[in-house]
Formats: C-alpha cells, structure tokens, sequence
C-alpha cells in the first residue's frame, strides 16, 4: 500500500480536477499542463488507487463512484493544506480575515452565536462564520474530514476520542406557557405538568432531541410520562406554538427567557428536578493551534460565560 507521504500533492489536485472536468484536455488546460501530462497523471492515479478514475461513456468521459469520492476527499485534505501554509502564528481580528464553519442546534444559535456574531462586529469585522444544523451521528465525521470547524451543542454521550473540547455554558430546563393559560397559574404544579399537553422539538425526520431525552428519562424515574400534543422539526417555533394554545413546552431556561421577550409566553420553573445541561464545544486538532481558531474558540468560551 503506497505510503501517502510519498504522494506527490500535485497528483492529488490533478484528480480534483479530472473529476470534476470530466475532460483529461480540459483538465490540462486548468492545471496549467500539457495534454500528455494530464494523461501521464492519470495513468499514474489509476495505478496509485487501483480504479479507472474516468472511463468512457456514451455521453463522454465519466468519473467512476469511487473517484468522486476520493476527490471529495481530497478537496477536504488539500483545503486543510492550504490553511496550514496560510496560518499565522499571530491573529489581529481588527484586520485579519477568517472564516469558521460551526455545526450548532437553532437553540445554540439563537441564544449563543447571536451574542458571538454581536461581539464580532465591533472587534473583527473581516470574521464570518457560517452555521449547519447538527447529525450527532455525522458531527466525528464531519470535523476528522474537515468538512466544519466547530461543533457547538449539549452531546451527553458523544465520543470524543482524540478531538478536543470544553464547556461552554451550562444551562437548566425550564416551561414556558402562555400568558393567560386557562389552567396554570403562577407556579407549575406536578399535576399540572402531566395533565397538559406538550409541544417538543423531534419530527419522523428529525430524531428526539438530547434535551427531551433527558427530560423522559427524569420522568421515567418518576414513573410518570407526559402527553405529546405536537412534534415540530424546528425548535424555534415552540414559543409561537405556546403562545397560540393552551401547550406547554420544556426548553432551556436561556432560551425560555429570550422566548418571553419576543412572545406572549411566561417561564415557570420545572416542578420536578432535572440536571443541568453542558453545552460543549470540540473541534478537531488541526485546527487547535491555529492562532486565529484559538482567538475565535476563547470568544465563543467569553460569550458563554456571560449567558
């Protein structure tokens, strides 16, 4: 199996764009290259991989399944590359230019990176970050490829393996019911709790939240269970839901305030105890001694501790 610190980066790149021009000529023209020697590349990368790479069809040259792969891959490898050449061992947010991809829940967006990108635009005003929502299934994969920078969100039972992480904020749980329920009043009872219906973030294609998980199984210890009125699959759209029914909904306690303030909804503590909640933040070791992802991941941490 060849040693991949004996491949030459420039064949790499010579498949990057072999798939994606589909043309070994076309592909030459880009690279700067003659046509013999895009061929001799080619040659080259079908021994290295042992796949065709392209073949022929009827409608032309055609990548196969597994270069497209390979090539995605390789985009990944090449960008992580670039920016180990372009790093500086210093980071000036008034004057630098960065830019940090996060995978972060519309709660950790709403009530976290709203604050962050706030800070950011008085004191780093050439910074822009760009936001997915999370696949706890997909975030270790996700981040070993490159693919996002940061992953923000509360993962009780995430393997970290060799990444890196840390606490952000931590937060509780709360309720939040309509102004003028009918049935609660000031305090939320117990009976109260079970005999309302609840609205919860988790649809067929959204799998229950982490949260949720934990609010059951604190139920659960009980011997109780609540009643499910609505899933939605957008948690930002608890609160107008709440505001508009007699539902209740169990959220965190940052979030339910923030809630408060832009709906007709009130924040009643939760009448049974559930543990708090840390939200963590972990990132891959590529980028952990980069000076300008060290700036932004001390910011992200200030920011939390003033939630």
């Amino acid at each position: 199996m060849p040693n991949a610190r004996n491949i030459d980066p420039h064949l790499l790149t010579c498949l990057e764009v072999l798939v994606e021009e589909r043309h070994v000529t076309r592909a030459a023209e880009r690279m700067n290259m003659t046509q013999s020697g895009m061929s001799n590349a080619l040659a080259r990368l079908r021994i290295l991989f042992g796949d065709p790479i392209l073949v022929r069809t009827s409608h032309g040259m055609e990548p196969t399944a597994r270069a497209i792969t390979l090539a995605r891959r390789i985009g990944h490898v090449l960008t992580s590359l670039d920016s180990i050449i372009a790093s500086k061992s210093s980071f000036n947010p008034a004057t630098d230019h960065a830019s940090f991809e996060l995978v972060a829940s519309d709660y950790i967006a709403s009530t976290l990176v709203t604050k962050v990108v706030s800070r950011l635009r008085g004191t780093a005003p050439h910074v822009a970050i760009s936001i997915d929502q999370p696949n706890p299934g997909s975030v270790r994969r996700w981040l070993d490829e490159g693919i996002f920078d940061i992953a923000i969100g509360y993962w009780p039972t995430f393997d970290y393996g060799d990444l890196y992480g840390s606490t952000v904020f931590s937060d509780h749980l709360s309720c939040i019911v309509r102004t003028d329920h009918p049935t609660v009043g000031d305090e939320l009872t117990m009976e109260d709790y079970l005999a309302s219906r609840h609205a919860m973030f988790g649809s067929i294609n959204s799998t229950i939240s982490s949260i949720d998980m934990k609010v059951d199984e604190a139920l659960r210890g009980r011997g109780e269970k609540r009643s499910i009125g609505l899933n939605v699959p957008n948690f930002l759209v608890l609160p107008y839901i709440v505001a508009n029914s007699d539902m209740i909904a169990t959220i965190p306690t940052n979030f339910a305030k923030m809630s408060a303030e832009q709906h007709a909804v009130r924040v009643l503590p939760l009448p049974f105890p559930v543990a708090e909640i840390n939200v963590t933040m972990v990132w891959h070791g590529r980028t952990n001694a980069d000076a300008a992802h060290m700036w932004f991941r001390d910011l992200v941490r200030e920011v939390g501790r003033l939630l």
